[in-house]
């Protein structure tokens, strides 16, 4: 079990106005490190403290997922929220996206989000949002933040600023609900597995009001309690050691899909009927379809990983074309500034203009239920035909070693680079 009181040396507010070394917790998009080593109470305190006052932050929502040290961290940046006078709305345990719906649904300033994502179960963090959900990473503020907490140079206040509590569990389950059409649904079978994360209570939650509502679906549920040892598997769906559970499941009971979540419902995986681990490749591919077929000419942004069949399914729709790095706040700066009506990427982000431009492993989901019914066609059948076509491998990695030797070997196969005047013929 991990230690729950980080740094006992250094409580909080012992070590005001003492600079500390660099901290190697900030990352591209968000911060994130091993806990003892790269983060720890006080360090949480500071980059609270330096978030409130860099952003002057009248309102922060702040939730946190289920690690062991999370409950610790989010302890400890209300406390420097609330010393750089901004007021907190703990909105308590939920994934990222319920700190993006917190952010515009509370119309609050900025928000926060203790967790490491999909990092081994001894790392913590944060994700940081402005308003409007807009994400904070290098590209922005996120070195000026780091800076600042590094320096712990605060000025004093007079007036702290406020602490409540307010769940929006029920809120943002009916939120959720608007994107199925619950009259038409017909009869499925899921396999839903949270992998003992944050997003038990929620599925929980949505399954309460589909049986209110009588709608014909049946959920099977797969390490759905919340638990923050990760018992059975580790917090990274991605994984394929981490999928048998699903897979298994959906071959016993002959489901007719199945949605495997990330410990922090950020992503979102899927097999069909058959047990097949459906490449999130097609699955955007499908979704773009089904959006541009309610609102044609709209642009879809993909990833530069995801061409061939996304380019075909965009043109017979019309849809308009936006390649795009691979970079998850990259994509979510741009998806907003083209306006555009759904994006995706590699390891199965997908983001919605409706949903405030932000991500969502809940309502990817939700849309396809909505489209097997809707279109009378299983997961299964919308993408044999995209797989015949355009085939891929799923991710492979391979350990080399030594690395010197296997670059030399790439070097050896790889044609010559062109002459250094761009010479030569067609």
């Amino acid at each position: 079990m991990l230690p729950v009181l980080l740094f006992p040396e250094q409580a909080l507010g012992k070590m005001d106005h003492m600079p500390m070394p660099t901290l190697t917790c900030f990352n591209a998009d968000d911060i994130h490190g091993k806990i003892g080593e790269e983060i720890s109470e006080d360090i949480a305190y500071r980059i609270g403290r330096a978030f409130g006052e860099y952003y002057a932050s009248r309102s922060v929502s702040i939730a946190c997922d289920i690690r062991l040290t999370s409950e610790a961290l989010n302890q400890a940046v209300p406390s420097g929220l609330r010393d750089s006078g901004s007021d907190v709305i703990d909105i308590g345990l939920c994934g990222i996206e319920g700190i993006y719906f917190a952010v515009f649904h509370l119309n609050v300033d900025d928000g926060i989000e203790i967790t490491a994502s999909h990092n081994p179960q001894d790392y913590n963090g944060m994700k940081l949002v402005q308003g409007c959900a807009r994400p904070i990473s290098r590209d922005s503020d996120l070195t000026i933040l780091q800076h600042l907490a590094e320096n712990n140079a605060f000025s004093s206040l007079q007036m702290p600023g406020s602490l409540v509590h307010d769940a929006l569990l029920n809120a943002y389950a009916n939120y959720l609900l608007d994107y199925v059409d619950s009259t038409a649904m017909r009869p499925l079978r899921l396999v839903v597995n949270a992998g003992n994360g944050v997003v038990g209570h929620l599925i929980d939650a949505l399954n309460a009001r589909f049986q209110a509502d009588q709608v014909p679906c049946t959920f099977s549920k797969i390490h759905n309690r919340q638990d923050g040892t990760f018992p059975h598997v580790a917090p990274n769906t991605l994984l394929l050691g981490n999928q048998a559970d699903t897979a298994s499941t959906v071959f016993n009971t002959g489901t007719d899909i199945d949605i495997t979540l990330g410990d922090n419902c950020n992503r979102c995986f899927f097999f069909d009927a058959n047990c097949r681990f459906i490449d999130d490749y097609y699955i955007l591919g499908v979704l773009a379809w089904a959006l541009l077929c309610k609102h044609p000419g709209s642009k879809i942004m993909h990833s530069q990983c995801y061409t061939w069949n996304t380019i075909e399914i965009l043109q017979r729709a019309s849809g308009a074309i936006s390649q795009r790095r691979t970079d998850h706040v990259f994509i979510m700066e741009m998806i907003r500034q083209k306006h555009t009506i759904y994006g995706g990427e590699i390891i199965s982000p997908h983001y919605f203009r409706d949903f405030g431009y932000c991500n969502s492993g809940m309502i990817p989901w939700l849309r396809l239920i909505d489209l097997m019914s809707l279109a009378g066609r299983s997961l299964l059948d919308m993408v044999d035909e995209r797989m015949a076509a355009y085939p891929c491998s799923e991710k492979i990695n391979y350990s080399v070693a030594p690395n010197e030797a296997t670059l030399e070997g790439v070097f050896d196969r790889s044609p010559p680079p062109p002459p250094a005047n761009g010479g030569g013929s067609c």
